[in-house]
């Protein structure tokens, strides 16, 4: 079966749009702020989120376009070979 590349391209526009979201607080913060700013953390947090969310669904949709075993967890996916 053939990966879908328009469902691969939509997560990684996520998980760019999650990076460039990331370098411009790490660009436009000081440490001091990010520490005393909780709405701020938040929204780093779930910039991470979000962007280790689109690997791993990337991940799992490759293994289910190419009928690969079912992966046990989140683990599993990132060590697939």
């Amino acid at each position: 079966m053939v990966v879908s590349k328009a469902v691969i391209n939509a997560r990684l526009r996520k998980f760019r749009d999650c990076l460039a979201n990331l370098r411009t607080i790490h660009d436009t913060t000081t440490l001091d702020q990010y520490l005393h700013n909780a709405i701020l953390r938040s929204a780093v947090e779930r910039n991470i989120q979000v962007a280790i969310q689109c690997m791993l669904d990337i991940g799992n949709h490759i293994i289910a376009e190419d009928e690969f075993r079912p992966p046990e967890d989140n683990e599993d996916i990132s060590t697939w070979t």
